[in-house]
C-alpha cells in the first residue's frame, strides 16, 4: 500500500472515536484526541519506533531481503491480485477472506501538494526518510519523487 495512503487511512481512524474499540485501546488517548493532519504527520515523523503501533515502515517487518515472497498483493488491485493467486493455486473456488474497502485511492500530484501544503519541510523530510524503502520496494516511486519535489520546492522558496 502506498505509504501516504496508509498514513491517511490511519489518520482518518484516529479522527473518528467510533472506529476505535475502547476495550482494546483504553489508555490510548492519541486515538480520541483529535489532531490536525500536519500535527499527525509530525508525530509519525518524530515517533520512534512507530506512532500508535500502526505505522511501522513495511520493510521493517516484511523485509524482502529476509523473506522470499512468491507474490505481492497491492491494495489498489487487491481483489484481482488475490483472485489471480487463488486461481494459480487451484483454489479459485475460495472467496478472499478480506474485502478491500480502501478502493483505488491513487494520489495525484495535486492531491499530494494539497495534503502536505501545511506540513513543515522537516516533517516531510522525516516522512521521506522513514518510508523511502517502502515507496521503492512497493512500486510507489512516483509518490516518493513528488514528495521529494515538494521538499525541494519548499527549500527553494525559503
Amino acid at each position: 500500500r502506498n505509504p501516504v495512503e496508509k498514513l491517511l487511512s490511519v489518520y482518518k481512524v484516529t479522527q473518528d472515536p467510533r472506529a476505535v474499540d475502547p476495550e482494546q485501546y483504553p489508555s490510548r488517548s492519541d486515538f480520541v484526541e483529535k489532531k490536525s493532519w500536519p500535527e499527525f504527520l509530525d508525530l509519525v515523523a518524530s515517533s520512534r519506533p512507530n506512532y500508535l503501533g500502526l505505522l511501522n515502515p513495511f520493510n521493517v517487518g516484511c523485509d524482502p531481503c529476509t523473506y522470499n515472497y512468491d507474490a505481492v498483493v497491492k491494495m489498489e488491485t487487491f481483489q484481482e491480485d488475490v483472485r489471480f493467486i487463488l486461481t494459480k493455486s487451484d483454489l479459485s473456488w475460495l472467496a478472499p477472506s478480506h474485502k478491500n474497502i480502501h478502493g483505488s485511492n491513487s494520489l495525484s500530484s495535486l492531491n499530494l501538494t494539497n495534503l502536505f501544503s501545511n506540513t513543515s519541510s522537516i516533517t516531510i523530510s522525516k516522512i521521506i526518510s522513514k518510508y523511502e524503502k517502502d515507496f521503492q520496494l512497493c512500486g510507489y516511486e512516483d509518490t516518493l519523487h513528488q514528495l521529494q519535489n515538494l521538499l525541494h520546492q519548499e527549500s527553494s522558496e525559503s
